[in-house]
Order: structure tokens, then C-alpha cells, then sequence
């Protein structure tokens, strides 16, 4: 996981997952630590990309997302767009899901593993 200065390029990797932040925002610095956790186990699977949307130049993608809170988590997959989306601090389980909806399809280690539970 790491904090970007550029938009994810999705011709390079199939699946993506951008969390959008923004400096001084409570609930983000909350989140980001649990949120940072979980990511922590597939991050050898899927780049995951943390996004400050104050920054002028996350300020499009913010808006092309309808990012209407921080923080926002985005699962985006080549060829489909965004497949799944969780406005505001999720609960670990519904960041969990987040993760298995974008290692869906994907043949790395992890993904394998959780087909087979």
C-alpha cells in the first residue's frame, strides 16, 4: 500500500482499490489504521492507493467517483469500472469485503486460498 501522487494507471493492473482520505479529517484517521491492517494481507495480490483528495490533482478522480464523504473506499477492475464502493468508516467487515470482491478472479496465493474455505 502507499500514498500516490498519480491516479492509478488500470491498463497496468486489473483490479485496483483507491481509498480516498483527507488531511485534517477525524473519521479518516480513525479508519486508515484498521483500513491499513486488513489491506496489509493482499497487498501482494492488488496495489491499493491511498488518495489524499485535497490535493488539487486527486480533486477530478474524487469528483468522477461521486466521493461525497471521506473516507471513501473504491474497488475498481479493468473493463468494468468501479465494482464495489464504501462511503465513510466502514466496519472491518465491510472493509474485508471490500478486499474479497477485488481478489475475486484473481489467480495470486490469497485468492486461491479463499475459494477453497
Amino acid at each position: 500500500m502507499f500514498y500516490s501522487q498519480t491516479v492509478p494507471d488500470l491498463s497496468r493492473d486489473p483490479v485496483v482499490v483507491l481509498v480516498f482520505t483527507l488531511s485534517g479529517c477525524g473519521h479518516c484517521r480513525e479508519y486508515l489504521p484498521r483500513f491499513q491492517r486488513i489491506a496489509a494481507k493482499y497487498e501482494h495480490c492488488l496495489p491499493v492507493i491511498v488518495l489524499d483528495a485535497s490535493r488539487a490533482q486527486f480533486s477530478r478522480p474524487a469528483d468522477y467517483f461521486r466521493i461525497i464523504g471521506t473516507p471513501a473506499t473504491i474497488v475498481l477492475r479493468r473493463g468494468r469500472g468501479v465494482v464495489h464502493k464504501i462511503d465513510g468508516a466502514a466496519s472491518d467487515a465491510e472493509i474485508e469485503r471490500a478486499f474479497q470482491v477485488a481478489v475475486a478472479g484473481l489467480s495470486c496465493e490469497l485468492a486461491q486460498a479463499q475459494r477453497r474455505r
